[in-house]
C-alpha cells in the first residue's frame, strides 16, 4: 500500500511539473495583444515575444519616442558587425493592418542608439515586422537610421509602409540612411514601400530613400513614390572616411561580395515621381542604386541580378562634378579596390533627368542607365546575355529601357549621352 502511494504520489508530482512546464512554454509563445503607445514601449520586456497590433497606436504624446530594442554589435562574430541578439527585436511582431503615427525620435545624442535607430533599432536574427503602416514621423540619429528599422539582420520585413499625410523626415549626421530601413544584412524585404517622405543623408553617404546599405537581401516588390533624397557628401572623421558615397532612390547600395545571386537580389522594385540631389566630395548616384553587385570567382560566373525594376519620372541632380552617375546605378560596387559586377534584365527608366555641373560629364562617368560597369551583363533584346564590354552599347540592343536625358549646366542637353558612361577593364 505504501509503495502504491508513493508510486501514485510521484506520478502526481510529475504530471504537475509537466503541466507547469507547459504552461510556462504556452506563455511564451502567447501571442501579446498590443493596443496602446504602453504596450508598444513594453515590448521592450520580452524581445523575442509574438505580438499583434489591435488598435491604430498615435504617439504624438511623446517628444523622443524610447524605442524598442537596442542595435549592440558582436564584437565576438566574424564580421564585428553582428547583433547581440538579446538586445535586439528577434520576436514576430504584426501590424495586422494597423498604423503606427506620428512617431519622433532624435538619438543624436543617446549613445545607446549611436548606432541603429528606428522604431525597431535593430531586428535580429529570425525576426519579422509584417503587416504594418507607419504614418507622420521625424526620426534623427548618427549612424544606421531608418523610419521604422535601424537595422535588419538575417530577419523578415513583409508588407511593412511608411506614408505621410504631408511629409515623413529621416535624417542621419554621419553614414546611411533610409526611409524605411538604415541597412540591411542578409534579409529578406518584400512588398513594401515608402512614399511622401524626405531623406537628409549624412556626409558618409551609404543611403536612399527607401533604404540605406544592404549588404546581402532578397528585395522584391518594393516601391518609392513622391519622394526625395538629399546629400551634401564630405568627410567622416569619426570614421576615418575621406569622402562619401553611394546614394539611390531605392538603396544606396547592394552589396553581395561573394555570396550566390540566386539567394540575394532586387527584383520588381521601382521609384517613381522622386527627387536625388547630391553635391560635395564623393560618387556612385543611381536612380535606383548608387552601387551594386558581386564579386565573380570566374569571369563566368553569375552576377548579381537586377530584374523587372523601374525608375520613372526621377530627376536626378549633381553637383561639385560628382562622378560614377547613372539613371539606373551609379556603377559596380567597389570596396579595397576590388570591382563587383551585376546583370540588368527587364527594367525600365522612362523620363529620367540627371542635371549635372560637369563640363564633360563622360570624364565624370555620368551614363543614361550606367555610370561605370565592370564585368556586368545586360539581357539582350534578343534574350540573350550581353556582356558590357564597351560604352557605346546601343540602348536598343538589350530589353531595358532607357529614357533618360542628360542637361549640362546652361541647360544644353548632353549630346555624347552614353547608355553605360564607362567600361574598365576587370584587373
Amino acid at each position: 500500500m505504501k509503495k502504491l502511494l508513493s508510486l501514485m504520489t510521484a506520478l502526481a508530482l510529475a504530471l504537475s511539473l509537466a503541466a507547469g512546464g507547459a504552461a510556462e512554454a504556452a506563455e511564451k509563445t502567447a501571442v501579446k495583444e498590443i493596443a496602446t503607445a504602453e504596450d508598444l514601449i513594453a515590448v521592450n520586456n520580452d524581445l523575442a515575444g509574438s505580438y499583434v497590433l489591435t488598435a491604430d497606436i498615435d504617439l504624438s504624446g511623446y517628444e523622443n519616442f524610447p524605442m524598442i530594442g537596442v542595435y549592440m554589435m558582436d564584437e565576438k562574430s566574424e564580421e564585428g558587425e553582428d547583433p547581440v541578439a538579446e538586445y535586439a527585436f528577434t520576436g514576430s511582431f504584426d501590424g495586422n493592418g494597423h498604423t503606427i503615427s506620428n512617431l519622433t525620435i532624435d538619438a543624436t545624442e543617446d549613445g545607446a542608439h549611436f548606432f541603429g535607430v528606428g522604431l525597431f533599432p535593430c531586428v535580429g536574427e529570425g525576426g519579422t515586422v509584417k503587416n504594418l503602416t507607419v504614418k507622420d514621423i521625424r526620426v534623427k540619429g548618427n549612424m544606421l537610421v531608418g523610419g521604422v528599422i535601424g537595422y535588419a539582420f538575417r530577419c523578415t520585413i513583409d508588407n511593412v509602409h511608411l506614408t505621410a499625410a504631408d511629409r515623413n523626415n529621416v535624417e542621419s549626421t554621419m553614414v546611411m540612411a533610409g526611409g524605411l530601413i538604415g541597412g540591411l544584412t542578409c534579409s529578406a524585404c518584400v512588398n513594401c514601400s515608402v512614399e511622401n517622405t524626405d531623406i537628409t543623408a549624412a556626409p558618409g553617404g551609404n543611403s536612399g530613400i527607401f533604404g540605406g546599405g544592404f549588404s546581402k537581401p532578397a528585395l522584391e516588390n518594393c516601391t518609392v513614390r513622391n519622394s526625395t533624397i538629399t546629400a551634401v557628401l564630405g568627410e567622416v572623421p569619426a570614421f576615418d572616411m575621406t569622402e562619401g558615397a553611394w546614394i539611390g532612390g531605392l538603396s544606396g547600395c547592394v552589396n553581395l561580395d561573394d555570396y550566390n545571386p540566386d539567394e540575394w537580389y532586387v527584383k520588381n522594385c521601382a521609384v517613381t515621381d522622386s527627387k536625388i540631389t547630391v553635391s560635395g566630395k564623393g560618387s556612385y548616384v543611381g536612380g535606383l542604386t548608387g552601387a551594386c553587385g558581386n564579386v565573380l570567382a570566374e569571369p563566368d560566373a553569375k552576377r548579381m541580378q537586377i530584374c523587372g525594376c523601374a525608375v520613372e519620372n526621377v530627376e536626378i541632380s549633381i553637383m561639385d562634378g560628382i562622378p560614377f552617375v547613372g539613371g539606373f546605378v551609379g556603377g559596380g560596387f567597389s570596396e579595397g579596390g576590388t570591382p563587383q559586377s551585376f546583370l540588368i534584365d527587364g527594367c525600365k527608366a522612362v523620363n529620367v533627368k540627371i542635371n549635372t555641373d560637369a563640363e564633360n560629364p563622360a570624364e565624370k562617368a555620368t551614363g543614361l542607365l550606367i555610370g561605370q560597369a565592370v564585368g556586368s551583363q545586360f539581357i539582350g533584346a534578343d534574350g540573350k546575355i550581353l556582356d558590357i564590354t564597351e560604352s557605346g552599347i546601343a540602348a536598343d540592343c538589350i530589353n531595358s529601357t532607357a529614357d533618360v536625358k542628360i542637361y549640362l549646366a546652361d541647360g544644353s542637353e548632353y549630346a555624347d549621352a552614353k547608355t553605360v558612361a564607362q567600361v574598365p577593364e576587370m584587373k
